[in-house]
């Protein structure tokens, strides 16, 4: 098996070395191969974006990860995925990227570089794992001990491209659940070198999620895995509009 590490807080993060600690527990070298290809820099916030219109460099790193050929890339997450790919003619079966340092929880899903890397992987035929814990720590990481071993013996990856998975410090268990919805109160402050910056603040999320959305399972403290898709069709739209074909005159 083929396995891709990467991730959008930057090569140095320590969620990435986290994450490549567990998943070389679980996948042994011996009869798997895994590989790290991540952003020379944070790429918060980026989604889904590539690379088109400035050239990437792209480095190795001999003595980041033993045994793991580890590269950095300064691009996006979903340029780690398309350079191995379309590069180095490694195509993984499974792309874990994190762990993110804060969740991707709701809104926050259209916006993370950590989620659009698996995006980008679905879309080359891998299937995709973001993995996301608190702003606060890296705590929750421990937690990885119980959690691969459930989607491997649930063969969850073989039954979804795209697995967003959040991971509370201190969970009482797994849950599936939907995208839910996240509203920030966001506003743009000038600082002192004349630039404006986002800043802002969720606002209240209990009555605007129901109890099998990811907001409402990681606000009370369960793991929560929702199955992703890149098809954005709006489907109950859709089926209500499809037979309705105009001729134009």
């Amino acid at each position: 098996m083929n396995i891709l590490i990467t991730n959008d807080d930057g090569i140095q993060s320590k969620g990435l070395d986290l994450l490549v600690k567990y998943i070389y527990k679980y996948f042994d070298i011996a009869n798997n191969s895994i590989w790290v290809i991540a952003p020379k820099s944070e790429m918060s916030a980026v989604s889904q974006r590539i690379t088109l219109k400035t050239g990437i460099d792209i480095q190795k790193h001999e003595d980041a990860f033993k045994g793991i050929p580890t590269y950095t890339v300064t691009g996006t997450p979903a340029d780690c995925v398309k350079v191995a790919i379309h590069y180095f003619g490694y195509q993984p079966d499974i792309v874990f990227s994190g762990v993110n340092k804060g969740y991707n929880l709701g809104n926050d899903i259209l916006y993370s570089g950590t989620v659009g890397a698996t995006f980008e992987a679905s879309l080359s035929g891998s299937c995709g794992v973001a993995l996301s814990c608190s702003f606060e720590s890296f705590e929750a990481c421990r937690y990885l001990d119980v959690l691969l071993p459930y989607l491997l013996k649930n063969h969850l990856l073989e039954k979804s491209k795209v697995l967003n998975v959040n991971i509370p410090n201190h969970p009482k268990g797994i849950v599936f659940t939907h995208q839910g919805i996240l509203p920030f109160d966001s506003t743009y402050v000038q600082q002192e070198d004349g630039l404006f910056y986002l800043t802002g603040h969720p606002l209240e999320v209990a009555e605007a999620n129901d109890e099998y959305s990811d907001v409402y399972a990681v606000h009370h403290q369960y793991i929560s895995i929702t199955h992703l898709t890149t098809n954005r069709t709006d489907k109950d739209a859709y089926e209500q509009y499809r037979e309705k074909k105009s001729d134009l005159a």
